[in-house]
Parts: C-alpha cells; structure tokens; sequence
C-alpha cells in the first residue's frame, strides 16, 4: 500500500485529510496535504496503531484537490472543525477552482 500511495504523490496528485476516526489520528492531521513527509508519519503511526495505512475501514477520509488529470483545482477557502465522540473532521464552507 505504501508504494501506491507513494506513486500517487510522485504522480502529482495532491489529497488533503478531511477527516479521521482512528485511535493514534489526531485532528492536527485536518486539512495537511498528503505528501512523502506525512506519509512518513503516518506509516509510523499505522505501524503504532495498528490501522490502515490508506485508511481504508474508515479510519479516516480524504479528498483529492488536484491531479494531473484535473483540467483545474480545488482551492478551500473557508472550513471548520468539527468533533463528534472520537471522529473529527472539516466541515468545508466555501471552496473555489482555480485553473492551471
């Protein structure tokens, strides 16, 4: 899994976490862009953990801001955080898309 997510960067596919639900995922992690250095740390702390290191099981979410499929990208503007028991995640307000 490590080596797709690895390729998904090296690709020039930039993903934020919008959300997490997984003992070891703090809400510092909303809203940081998924790059080699965070993926660092999150392998240590899947290894830690013990979750998915591509959250799948719904240890947390993603979403996909740009690629270079996309014709242009998501910028998010305004966003709050929102807990709920032990999930925290960002409640996106206002975005916009910005050509390339």
């Amino acid at each position: 899994m490590e080596n797709y997510l690895n390729s998904f960067i090296n690709d020039g596919f930039k993903a934020i976490i919008v959300s997490v639900s997984a003992y070891g995922l703090g809400k510092d992690l909303l809203g940081k862009v998924i790059d080699n250095d965070l993926l660092s740390k999150l392998k240590s702390l899947s290894e830690r953990y013990h979750f998915n290191l591509a959250f799948e099981g719904g240890e947390g979410e993603t979403c996909v801001l740009d690629g270079p499929i996309f014709k242009r990208s998501i910028m998010i503007d305004e966003y709050d955080i929102i807990e709920d028991g032990s999930k925290y995640y960002l409640d996106i307000k206002d975005a916009h898309l910005v050509g390339k």
